[in-house]
């Protein structure tokens, strides 16, 4: 194994780890995030009859106390695969989306209606967290390490908060700025359409380049107060000047209140009037 390529003493991993019994070696980085940072493995090229997948996607926890989230991921998106034998959650992915389409942006609003429909809450819905299948021509949504359930009564209950808060709605941002004032405690019951208002402000970032650079300056804020009120700020003052984005928003309250399913339906339909301007 390439010791310099691995940077092991700066990662939970070691180069001498057994990788599928040697047969594979880490070849690039696809991402990272809090928990743990995401490889691919690419085939070590050998004489052997036996067939294997030429590439494999590794995750290594940044820290060992993250395996909770790492378990989490894995019960829930085993979950998920065997309802209706849905495809939207596999673990393998071959592309980071850097935009989206019109199209993709109906893609991702039907995997959160998805996930809504489940009772799960993938609560980091980021564009780190969204890879795009050539095989399928498809959007994915992996890392479900923060995901939470809901029960038969529709709540979750107060939970410590973990997960984006950039792409956040206005309500948990808001509850974050306070709780930063020591105002609230680091708990949180999340709404059900929490993921919705995130795939919405992903959208809105992503076909708005000069949002998307707002929000590249505010996430390298090093001073955290500052960037919680920097990111409010900016999804109230898109709000006030974005018809659209504002029309969304009360779909997505009338939905926490009314519970209605072809609301997401409504939503991609006004999603179209926002790659129409």
């Amino acid at each position: 194994m390439n010791y310099e390529f691995y940077q092991y003493r700066r990662l939970n991993i070691d180069p001498c780890d057994d990788l599928l019994t040697n047969r594979y070696m880490i070849s690039k980085r696809l991402g990272n995030g809090l928990t743990s940072t995401v490889y691919l493995l690419e085939k070590i090229i050998n004489k052997s009859s036996v067939k294997t997948l030429s590439f494999y996607v590794i995750k290594i926890l940044t820290n060992n106390s993250y395996a909770k989230y790492f378990t989490t991921e894995m019960k829930i998106t085993k979950e998920l695969k065997k309802i209706h034998n849905s495809k939207k959650f596999n673990l393998y992915f071959q592309d980071i989306l850097y935009s989206l389409s019109s199209e993709q942006s109906k893609q991702l609003i039907d995997i959160v209606h998805y996930l809504y429909n489940c009772h799960v809450i993938h609560r980091d819905i980021r564009p780190q967290n969204l890879m795009f299948d050539y095989d399928t021509n498809h959007i994915k949504l992996i890392d479900f390490g923060c995901a939470i359930t809901y029960d038969i009564d529709d709540k979750a209950g107060s939970i410590e908060i973990i997960g984006t808060t950039i792409y956040a709605g206005l309500r948990f941002l808001d509850f974050c700025s306070k709780l930063i004032t020591g105002v609230y405690l680091p708990y949180y019951e999340y709404e059900r359409t929490f993921d919705l208002q995130c795939a919405l402000n992903i959208i809105i970032s992503m076909c708005n380049y000069d949002i998307k650079e707002k929000i590249y300056s505010i996430e390298i804020l090093p001073d955290i107060h500052k960037k919680q009120s920097k990111i409010l700020e900016l999804w109230q003052d898109t709000q006030r000047t974005n018809k659209h984005y504002s029309k969304l928003l009360n779909l997505i309250k009338d939905l926490d209140k009314l519970y209605k399913s072809s609301t997401f339906d409504v939503c991609k339909d006004e999603i179209e009037q926002i790659f129409d301007q």
